[in-house]
């Protein structure tokens, strides 16, 4: 089983390369501005907001994609612990919008709200069966982990990045086998074949990664960080209005 999202495409890529950032602090914390900044382009894409980033009459690269991330940088600004819980994401998260004039009464607001938090301490089965429905529904799933024992996922630790996609079985052993980008101890063959793993696809850092979702959840500390899931009413909604036409 296999479930691949259309995601945004910047000069081929899905996204920029968070470590290639001009801005210096945004380098070091701006995951989740940069997590932000997708959400909205990924609404635009699918026509559920209105643009919301500047220079929106442009072609999409990355020069007009560094001008978006500089204009959300004062709504999730890197801080000395990060943006590390939901309520710091979702207070600039909204910043952003009420700042461009959407605001709880209007329309577009419902292609993200209510939104969903699927905590960190959740069990591991009843989080796979909400991330895999949400994807199910072509809505990506912004994640948060935090500390991590497991040192292959290092780099992703302290950090938000989107999920768009996953697989199982021998689809996702095809995946991990084939994709030259995936980082050693990430995804792990047999763990897809034998032990019946989920895996999950990343963007994250201007690329596409697979990432076993079952390591990455069960990250051994005390405190952990959480899924959201973005509403995607609108979308629901305006399917509904053309099924009655």
């Amino acid at each position: 089983m296999i479930k691949e999202i259309p995601y945004i495409s910047i000069d081929g890529a899905p996204g920029v390369d968070q470590d290639t950032y001009p801005d210096l602090l945004m380098r070091v914390g701006g995951c989740a501005a940069t997590v932000a900044c997708e959400s909205f382009l990924f609404f635009e894409m699918n026509g559920l907001l209105p643009p919301l980033r500047p220079f929106a009459e442009q072609k999409l690269t990355r020069e007009t994609y560094l001008s978006f991330l500089m204009e959300m940088k004062p709504h999730l600004h890197p801080r000395l612990t990060g943006v590390d819980t939901v309520g710091k994401y979702l207070e600039g998260f909204t910043s952003y919008l009420k700042a461009h004039g959407i605001t709880e009464a209007d329309a577009a607001w419902s292609a993200l709200f209510p939104l969903r938090t699927i905590p960190g301490e959740t069990d591991l089965a009843e989080a796979k069966r909400s991330l895999m429905e949400q994807l199910d529904r072509d809505i990506p799933v912004p994640d948060l982990t935090l500390l991590h024992e497991d040192r292959a996922f290092e780099d992703y630790g302290w950090h938000w990045f989107m999920l768009t996609g996953y697989a199982d079985g021998e689809d996702a052993a095809r995946k991990i086998r084939f994709n030259p980008s995936d980082e050693p101890g990430v995804a792990r063959e047999e763990d897809a074949l034998q032990n019946g793993h989920l895996f999950v696809r990343a963007a994250t850092y201007g690329e596409f990664c697979w990432l076993d979702f079952d390591r990455l959840w069960q990250t051994g500390q005390a405190r952990r960080g959480a899924l959201l899931l973005y509403s995607g009413g609108s979308r629901q909604s305006r399917k509904a209005e053309g099924d009655e036409r």
